[in-house]
């Protein structure tokens, strides 16, 4: 999980300085239906977008799109398979968040219950204070 975290974030940063502002064009939209034996059904939609001469497949859930809808994306110049939905006014957490998904609110979630966690023990630490040293006689 930390390599994918790492991963991501260096990707986040590198779209935010070095990324390209662009158009895609949604040139197939494919619908996919996973029925599990224990009864619950997945549906997800897969798009094919083209954009400045390279093209990219990607799962969007539920949401789906037409061919030959355009949606602004941000991809790097020197590697076009990093690719987020965006344009030039995009920010870090916004592409980060997008990627990560559920694992970023896990992120989040982790650095605050870390962060509580310690507070906590401070202020235990603080109320309950340490037994002064007798003097030796």
């Amino acid at each position: 999980m930390g390599a994918l975290i790492y991963s991501e974030t260096m990707d986040s940063f590198r779209l935010v300085s070095r990324g390209r502002a662009t158009v895609a064009e949604v040139v197939d939209c494919r619908l996919f239906v996973d029925r599990r034996r224990n009864g619950i059904v997945k549906i997800n939609n897969y798009l094919t977008l083209h954009y400045d001469g390279h093209s990219k497949s990607i799962g969007m859930g539920r949401k789906k799109y037409e061919r030959g809808t355009l949606l602004p994306v941000v991809y790097l110049p020197s590697n076009p398979s990093v690719m987020r939905f965006g344009d030039s006014r995009t920010t870090f957490i916004q592409f980060f968040r997008q990627d990560m998904g559920f694992f970023f609110f896990l992120f989040v979630s982790g650095i605050f219950a870390v962060s509580a966690y310690g507070t906590v023990v401070c202020f235990r630490n603080l109320i309950k204070g340490e037994p002064a040293e007798e003097a030796e006689n």
